[in-house]
This record gives C-alpha cells, structure tokens and sequence, in this order.
C-alpha cells in the first residue's frame, strides 16, 4: 500500500514475506526474505539497481531488522528492456516468488499481456516463463547498520546515544526534543523500563 508506505506505517513481518516497493517515486522493485535469515533482504529489480540510502532505508524500516546490520542482496534477475516495465516485472518476480519459483532461474514472456489476463480475470497465475539459469544468483551485496527504534539507517541528523546500551536514537522517533542537556545521561525506553 503507497499510502502505507508514505508514513511508514507497515505492520512488521515476523515471518517470510513477499513486499512491493516504490522507489524514487518512480520505480518498482520485490523485496523478499523467504530462505534468508532475519536480517538479509534479497532484492528483485528488473534494472539490478544498486540500492540507494532511500531503497535500503525503506526496507530496514519495513523489515525491523533485530540486528544491528542489515544485508541487502540485489538478486540476477531478467533485466527490462524498456523504461517502463518494471511493474510487469515486478508483479511477475512476487508470483513467482509466492508460487515457490526462484526468479533468478526464470525468463519472462509475454508479460503486458499476462498481466492484462489476470487483471481481466482477478486471477494472479504463473507468468508464462523458460527455465534459465542466471550465474551468479547475487549481483550486489551491502550491507547496512540500523539504528534506532524505526530500526533504519543513519540518515544525517543528529542522533541521541543511550548511556546504558549504547544504541543510538534519531530523537523524532523517540519523541525527544532537544538532545544537548541529557546526551550524557539519557537512556532509551527499553533499558529505562528494564532498570
């Protein structure tokens, strides 16, 4: 959902998931963890983009990565040879991926009209595909700290740093106002419950 999207208000997966995004307004990509640990994410993009700040800052917010780092993989998929097609590739990469398919193993065919037939049938199915084998399956692979209770990346502003855990804290998502008297002292919600 964009509007979810917009305010970071997604429900954070506690199992395997299958996501959309919208990057840049103007791009779509998959993100999935299915057969990954908690804290990677692969990738689906139909450019292989190398993810930007924003791209990897949306999908650590989305994932809620429990570990300090977060590993993005941007996987060798099907490239688009247009500028527009990324949404057909995209929807083709999530069915395949819920359908137990390994997109990096998979060329698409007639995609436009494949995904004309299953928004004429409100049916999503298979897109029509050959078996390929794309070497290697990773193309890139980052990866990230993550901070804060949003559990995101460092984005520049200044951060508050708990005295006890020593996890660092953007202060909006803190509902802390001002930092400069109790950057010494202050301690996070977590360990100001647990003392």
């Amino acid at each position: 959902n964009l509007i979810l999207q917009h305010n970071m208000s997604f429900n954070v997966p506690s199992f395997e998931f299958v996501q959309f995004f919208l990057v840049n307004n103007n791009h779509w990509l998959v993100a999935s963890n299915i057969g990954e640990e908690m804290d990677t994410v692969c990738i689906y993009d139909s450019m292989q983009n190398i993810p930007d700040e924003e791209c990897i800052s949306l999908v650590a917010k989305y994932v809620q990565c429990p570990n300090s780092h977060i590993t993005i993989k941007v996987m060798n998929v099907q490239l688009q040879d247009n500028a527009y097609a990324c949404g057909e590739f995209a929807v083709a990469f999530a069915t395949s991926l819920i359908y137990g398919e390994d997109p990096t193993h998979l060329h698409y065919k007639e995609l436009r009209s494949h995904f004309k037939n299953c928004i004429d049938t409100f049916s999503i199915t298979q897109f029509p595909s050959t078996v390929v084998n794309h070497q290697p399956r990773v193309v890139h692979q980052i990866r990230k700290r993550v901070y804060c209770k949003c559990r995101s990346l460092d984005n520049g502003k200044p951060m508050i740093r708990c005295c006890v855990c020593r996890q660092c804290f953007h202060p909006k998502c803190i509902g802390v106002s001002t930092i400069g008297a109790q950057r010494d002292k202050w301690k996070c919600p977590t360990c100001t419950e647990t003392l």
